[in-house]
C-alpha cells in the first residue's frame, strides 16, 4: 500500500468521550482503516466510567493555547506538515504529512510533547491523563481527501466525511 499524503489524527482528552458515549463511539477492538462508528451504549459507558482514575480533563483557553503551541513546535522541529490543527475543550484534530513516520507513532509524540508543556505548567495540579489511550486515524491518500478533511475540521459539517470514505 502506498503512503498517504497526510493522516487525519483525532483523540479526546481524559474521560469526556468514553466508549459507549450518545454522540457515537469506535472500539479500540474493531480498530481498521476506516472504523465503523457504533451506536450508543449506555451500559458500555457506565462501565467505563466506573474504571476512570480520575475526572474528565476539559481544556480552557490557556490550555488550549499551549497544546496548539506544542503541537505546531514538534511539527515544526520533525519538518511534519501541518495541514489543519484544531484544539478544542475535549478533543482535537490535526491533519498532518509526516513522511513514511507511522500514524501511531505520529499520534503518540503530539501527546507526549502537549502533555510535558501541560506538565510543567500546572504540576502538582495535573490529572493522572491528559487524553484518551486511543484515537482516531484516517490516511488521506489525495489532496481531495486533505482538503475534505480541512472543511470538516473547520465547519464540523459532516457532510465533508463521505468524502474520505
Amino acid at each position: 500500500m502506498a503512503l498517504p499524503l497526510a493522516y487525519y489524527l483525532t483523540w479526546t482528552t481524559y474521560g469526556t468521550w468514553l466508549p459507549g458515549d450518545r454522540r457515537g463511539w469506535v472500539s479500540k477492538h474493531d480498530a481498521a482503516y476506516i472504523t465503523p462508528i457504533k451506536e450508543p451504549d449506555p451500559a458500555t459507558e457506565e462501565a467505563a466510567r466506573e474504571k476512570m482514575r480520575s475526572i474528565p480533563v476539559r481544556f480552557d483557553r490557556e490550555k488550549r493555547r499551549m497544546v496548539d503551541a506544542a503541537i505546531r513546535g514538534v511539527c515544526e522541529h520533525k519538518g511534519w506538515i501541518l495541514h489543519q490543527l484544531e484544539v478544542r475543550s475535549n478533543h482535537l484534530h490535526v491533519i498532518v504529512s509526516p513522511g513514511d513516520v507511522a500514524p501511531g507513532r505520529v499520534m503518540a509524540s503530539l501527546k507526549a510533547y502537549a502533555s510535558k508543556v501541560l506538565n510543567q505548567r500546572f504540576s502538582p495540579d495535573k490529572p493522572s491523563r491528559w487524553w484518551t489511550e486511543d484515537g482516531s486515524t484516517r490516511w488521506l491518500f489525495d489532496e481531495s481527501s486533505v482538503v475534505a478533511a480541512r472543511k470538516y475540521v473547520l465547519t464540523q459539517d459532516v457532510s465533508w466525511l463521505k468524502h474520505l470514505e
